[in-house]
């Protein structure tokens, strides 16, 4: 008869962070100590997790297996239990977990992962789940469960692996690359705190990066219309009094990349307005020298571009006071070198979400496109509403919104990827990779980035801070249809390529006309007293 492994067993000590193994059942040691956190999370950073195992061979616990999600997962083998140290449980507790198994080459047949909860008199097992699920065709599994039925108080959390069979070498163990236990409004943000530093390495080379950039290449000089994101900055409001007009069709510019003429080419097409930055410019600026706020900055270019064209309109003797703020003082210098000699500026680098400003000093706080890379939302929002005078403004400049890590919902993918198929070869060549893609891609950036971290969340936290006076949302798909990977393929200045954008613009407009998700934000919000 074959009967389930009994893997050896470990206690765990939070105060003093020492194992001991006992056999058979669990016995924990010192689970009475103080115990005032309600969080638990699997992280490459300590405290490091207590792991029973059979094999005294010390494994590689931190390993990237699976490249859908490219960072570590921690690793458990058959036989093997792991014991998190104590927290508090309430009823607004959940315990998360995304797991998968940990060599694609053995049998997951008969694998099953163990979920207990343990405290020096009761363990309850909360789930026991097989690695592999024949109505499911995916490496990856993930649930989310409450621990209401739970009793309040310290607990220990436990995950074991078990195989059918005694011989657990023919088995594949369990990659384990989510596992928390937090109250449920706060997992996201615990999840994303897991793989912390992970994150800001990321970061940081992709905002080195941008400076290198910066510095390498010269900026283009300004057309002779304000850029916007382009019609954004429009230098005139339209008169009540003038007759509705269709506005003429745009043509591409020279140089003029696909996913910048498609904007250009949908905003001509869509029945609805942006806010007019530039004339609100204007209009505040006649009553007062304006104190004004950057944050997320980096190159700087619709923010100087909108700056310097509207003081040029305005014959602006005394430029607005300019306080930027960005995660790198190198790229902020280089935004304050394209100013002109003699604008007050200062300069704070840090991260957006901890950002030490002077209270209700403020007219306008200006971000544009860099909410997305933003992790403490609720921190940034309280202390922009903090900074700005009663009567000032946020305007937010095309910030990404929608589901988290830039991925496409399932019915917007659904739709995006049968007409990114309807595309030619030379269309789908993907710029990252160099090879023709058959699907669309939907990876998550925000596995192993700040990339999208919490743009899902992005509008609902905004709302516990500031009311909005003007919105405009647009772009469900042509953001990923002609982004990086694909833009270069169309040559604007052939007609076949300048169809194909005009047919995905117009494809654009029936999603977002029959309910389609926009993932771009342009808005004008005033705080929350």
């Amino acid at each position: 008869m074959r009967g389930s492994a009994s893997p050896q067993s470990v206690c765990f000590n939070r105060s003093s962070g020492s194992a001991a193994v006992v056999g058979g059942l669990v016995r924990t040691m010192g689970l009475a100590s103080t115990m005032t956190s309600s969080v638990f999370v699997l992280s490459p950073r300590p405290p490091k997790p207590a792991v029973s195992s059979p094999d005294p061979v010390e494994q590689e616990r931190w390993r990237l297996v699976s490249q859908a999600i490219p960072r570590p997962a921690f690793l458990l083998a058959p036989g093997e239990k792991l014991f998190s140290h104590n927290f508090e449980i309430d009823s607004e507790s959940v315990l998360h977990a995304r797991f998968g198994p940990s060599d694609l080459a053995k049998t997951r047949a008969g694998v099953r992962i163990e979920f207990m909860l343990l405290n020096s008199d009761t363990q309850l097992t909360i789930a026991t789940l097989p690695l592999s699920n024949a109505q499911e065709n995916a490496d990856v599994r993930e649930f989310r469960l409450s621990l209401r039925h739970v009793p309040k108080g310290s607990w220990c959390l436990s995950v074991a692996v078990t195989t059918e069979s005694s011989d657990r070498s023919e088995y594949s163990g369990v990659a384990l690359y989510d596992l928390a236990i937090g109250p449920q409004h706060q997992m996201e943000q615990i999840l994303a705190k897991a793989f912390d530093d992970l994150r800001r390495q990321n970061e940081n080379l992709h905002i080195q990066h941008v400076a290198e950039l910066s510095r390498s290449s010269p900026r283009p000089v300004p057309p002779a219309a304000p850029v916007d994101a382009t019609e954004m900055l429009d230098d005139e409001e339209p008169e009540d009094e003038a007759p509705a007009r269709p506005p003429a069709r745009p043509k591409p510019l020279d140089g003029e990349g696909a996913l910048n003429f498609s904007m250009r080419l949908l905003s001509s097409k869509l029945r609805v307005t942006a806010p007019a930055f530039g004339p609100r410019f204007q209009q505040k600026s006649q009553s007062r020298r304006l104190n004004i706020l950057t944050f997320g900055t980096t190159t700087g270019e619709v923010e100087i571009d909108l700056l310097l064209h509207q003081c040029e309109l305005l014959h602006a003797a005394r430029p607005p006071r300019l306080t930027l703020t960005g995660p790198n003082a190198d790229l902020l210098s280089f935004v304050t070198d394209q100013l002109p000699a003699g604008w007050p500026v200062t300069i704070q680098a840090a991260d957006s979400g901890r950002l030490v400003l002077p209270s209700a000093s403020f007219d306008l706080a200006i971000c544009v496109s860099a909410v997305h890379r933003i992790f403490e939302l609720e921190s940034l929002w309280r202390t922009v509403r903090d900074a700005l005078r009663p009567n000032g403004e946020l305007w937010l400049i095309g910030s990404h919104i929608g589901p988290s890590g830039f991925c496409l919902d399932p019915e917007a993918y659904s739709y995006a990827d049968a007409l990114f198929r309807t595309l030619p070869e030379s269309h789908r060549r993907n710029a990252m990779t160099g090879q023709v893609d058959k699907h669309l891609p939907n990876g998550n950036l925000a596995e192993a980035t700040y990339d999208g971290i919490r743009t899902d969340e992005i509008e609902t936290t905004l709302g516990r801070f500031f009311f909005p006076l003007e919105v405009f949302r647009r772009n469900c798909l042509l953001w990923r249809l002609l982004g990086p990977a694909y833009g270069s393929n169309f040559d604007l200045s052939r007609p076949r390529d300048l169809a194909a954008v005009d047919r995905l613009v117009e494809k654009e407009i029936q999603f977002f006309l029959a309910g389609g998700r926009p993932s771009e934000l342009h808005g004008i919000y005033r705080p929350i007293c």
